[in-house]
């Protein structure tokens, strides 16, 4: 019988500022620490079968939480009731990223360690649309979408040469398993008579 254990206590400041520019465009700054728990299975000192990947599982009991510190700017415009135009740049310093690998072991198995140190950052777009402007009842429908573009890189320490003469070096990489970039469209439809709404999403 093993058990796993993980217990913090950690301190998580936030600070936003929000700057009116004018009645429909505001300026916003934001600033947060927050944290990335491992899930049971990531801690788990048993394994499983991945019978869709055909890998063997295993989690890392010496796994840490991960600490990020937050940095968002946002400055966004509103043209209409409930319409929105927006274009945001945020960072995020990571300490003790939790990142998914491959052990080299006689068998394939997958499993998961900390990073020292990684860093996101990026764009994102936003924009919200009524429909009203087709006329009639067309004014029930919102077209919404949002595009992220993300750029993440983890430090690593890199052994270069041969079993005479080597070299360590500090490089980088992209961070596992983060997407370069997220897509969002929704077109929503509000029936006022039936209080009902309908919403599509991609």
């Amino acid at each position: 019988f093993e058990t796993t254990e993980l217990k913090n206590s950690d301190f998580l400041p936030s600070a936003n500022f929000t700057y009116t520019v004018n009645d429909f465009t505001n300026l916003r700054f934001a600033y947060s620490h927050s944290v990335n728990r491992p899930e049971f299975r990531e801690l788990s000192p048993t394994g499983f079968y991945d019978f869709v990947k055909y890998e063997l599982v295993a989690g890392n009991p010496n796994l840490r939480r991960s600490l990020a510190k937050n940095y968002d700017i946002r400055f966004e415009v509103f043209p209409g009731i409930g319409e929105l135009l927006a274009v945001s740049y945020f960072k995020k310093e990571i300490v003790d990223a939790i990142e998914e690998q491959l052990v080299q072991t006689a068998t394939r198995t997958r499993s998961w360690f900390n990073s020292d140190l990684a860093m996101n950052s990026g764009w994102e777009f936003e924009a919200r649309k009524s429909l009203a402007f087709f006329g009639g009842y067309f004014q029930h429908f919102s077209l919404m979408g949002n595009y992220t573009r993300i750029f993440s890189t983890v430090e690593f320490l890199q052994t270069m040469g041969n079993s005479e003469q080597t070299t360590t070096s500090v490089a980088q990489r992209p961070m596992q398993g983060q997407s370069p970039y997220m897509l969002n469209i929704s077109l929503l439809f509000v029936e006022p008579t039936l209080g009902t709404s309908l919403n599509i999403l991609y």
